[in-house]
């Protein structure tokens, strides 16, 4: 797994997730998670959520890679659970002492782990896996709404550009008969509660509901962009 840490106003670094647990005390009823810090010479246990002064939940990381091959979890769920290198407790006596224990290869495992992936700015849609990772990182779309929608009049491509997500924008790309249906806003609520990507008869189709079908394309009140192809483009704020 691997996650964009936000650091506000546009900055990011990203980093291998080598753990993840529910969170106690004061972060009751979140999630931790084990990353490297900025500098990627430590592990930090990083809050999934944290609450500013004005009590507006700030989005700490977005997890844009879900492949957790290397992974085990705990209480038979795939959720909680941690590389198989490093356990909880191991991954909180190196926070806390502030290195890596000598004499094992713990150190090296963590930055092959961290390196096993190289972060694109634009991700193509191929599998089911690429799906996952979207919806992961968009948090399945929730609060979302269309910021801008254009089409481009040679290619006939679409952009469009959300914003209400959790932490980040997201830029879409719709290539190949691309085509969309929007309602319009000033008669209904704009914001996305859920979503659902699919793909049907050699065409990607992007919902604003995870209970929509195909047949629905055209519903007044459903939003829905379809395309052969699909690109993506994760906007952190």
């Amino acid at each position: 797994m691997h996650a964009i840490i936000r650091l506000g106003n546009g900055k990011y670094y990203t980093s291998a997730i080598f753990g993840r647990y529910k969170g106690e005390g004061d972060n009751y009823g979140t999630d931790i998670f084990i990353v490297y810090n900025q500098a990627k010479d430590k592990l930090i246990a990083l809050p999934q959520i944290s609450y500013g002064e004005d009590n507006i939940i700030h989005t700490n990381l977005i997890i844009f890679d879900t492949h957790d091959i290397s992974w085990k979890f705990s209480y038979g769920a795939r959720r909680y659970g941690f590389v198989s290198f490093l356990n909880r407790e191991k991954a909180m006596q190196i926070i806390q002492t502030g290195r890596f224990p000598s004499g094992t290869n713990i150190e090296s495992r963590c930055r092959q782990e961290d390196e096993s992936l190289q972060y694109k700015k634009w991700h193509k849609i191929r599998t089911t896996a690429d799906i996952k990772n979207l919806m992961e990182a968009t948090g399945g779309f929730h609060d979302a709404y269309v910021k801008e929608c254009k089409k481009e009049k040679q290619t006939g491509d679409i952009f469009v550009r959300f914003s209400g997500i959790w932490g980040t924008d997201l830029e879409m790309v719709f290539q190949g008969e691309a085509k969309c249906h929007l309602h319009d806003p000033e008669e209904s609520e704009p914001w996305w509660f859920d979503a659902k990507l699919q793909k049907f008869q050699g065409k990607y189709y992007l919902f604003d509901s995870a209970d929509a079908s195909i047949t629905e394309f055209d519903n007044w009140s459903t939003d829905c962009f379809c395309a052969k192809e699909v690109y993506y483009h994760i906007v952190p704020r």
